[in-house]
């Protein structure tokens, strides 16, 4: 069996349940056609106020991490926001290259182009194996600066790049140089033994939705990236012409205090439902529960929940 070393710093945690998901199920998968490896490596902040990522809950966990159907081996790099971030990726690939070395891997593939997929080319150098890349959309749309630099680099020595979206791969190829012959369109998949059609009547039960509200469904991680501001202001406008119009936010995110509070200052608690993050079958739920799904992202590859 082919022996395929996994890298990425994005998996579910105890902090952060949400995070990661479409990652984990693609290892679990691969696990049924292949020996996978998973290698998560995630930035060790250094213990000073402020100095925390804003686009995801941030928080460590230790060399006990365990992850359902997928053999994961889970460690740090020391870093410092925007100061160490031109040589993430070096740093990365001393943490890295050992541990996959101990593997002995076919083939090392890796989510996040930079400072991740950079540390498992170097790896792959150092092994003499091929690299693969898998892109999920902002970490090569919102690229400026030392991270645009580092990301066209990774681009330019990995073996195939993967997107999943064409707009996508024709963005890569546009914008980074990527050859088009080593850029592949991989869309995202679903279960689609959990996301189908369900009775909606008993779900809005279930989940305390009275029969006459008119619910938009928000699902995804409270960023600013993916326009919850925006989604609160625009709710405001529309639950003044309309009483019964609610919203959901189904997720969890470091925005969460902000937007309870921006929910708040609009007197609209009433009408705001909070579920939390949610596993995959309680998310197809609210889904199947909605009048309307919003998505007010400012950037996507491939969305999974639309």
């Amino acid at each position: 069996q082919m022996r395929i070393a996994l890298v990425t710093p994005m998996l579910p945690v105890p902090h952060d349940q949400t995070r990661g998901r479409y990652i984990h199920e693609t290892a679990r998968s691969l696990g049924k056609l292949a020996t996978v490896k998973t290698f998560f490596q995630t930035m060790q902040y250094p213990r000073i106020p402020g100095f925390k990522p804003r686009s995801f809950i941030y928080g460590s966990v230790g060399p006990d991490y365990t992850l359902d159907g997928c053999d994961v081996e889970a460690f740090t790099f020391p870093g410092v926001p925007v100061v160490s971030r031109g040589y993430n990726g070096h740093i990365a690939s001393l943490a890295l290259t050992p541990r996959v070395r101990r593997f002995k891997p076919d083939l090392v593939l890796a989510y996040w182009v930079y400072p991740d997929g950079f540390a498992a080319m170097r790896t792959a150098r150092a092994l003499g194996v091929p690299c693969i890349v898998g892109a999920l959309g902002s970490d090569i749309h919102v690229r400026s600066g030392v991270n645009e630099k580092m990301t066209r680099r990774t681009i330019g020595g990995i073996d195939a790049l993967l997107t999943v979206s064409e707009a996508m791969r024709q963005y890569a190829i546009r914008e980074f140089g990527a050859p088009a012959e080593r850029v592949h369109t991989i869309i995202n998949g679903f279960n689609t033994a959990v996301f189908k059609p369900l009775d909606q009547p008993s779900l809005r039960a279930k989940w305390g939705v009275k029969p006459d509200e008119k619910m938009i469904v928000y699902v995804g991680r409270f960023v600013e990236a993916k326009g919850m501001r925006e989604l609160i202001t625009a709710f405001q406008q529309l639950a003044k012409d309309d009483p019964k119009v609610t919203l959901a936010l189904v997720g969890d995110g470091v925005m969460k205090a902000e937007l309870m509070a921006l929910v708040a200052s609009t007197g609209l608690t009433e009408r705001v439902h909070l579920p939390g993050g949610q596993a995959p079958e309680q998310v197809a739920e609210w889904i199947n529960a909605a009048d309307v799904l919003t998505l007010p992202s400012w950037s996507e590859g491939y969305p999974n929940v639309v």
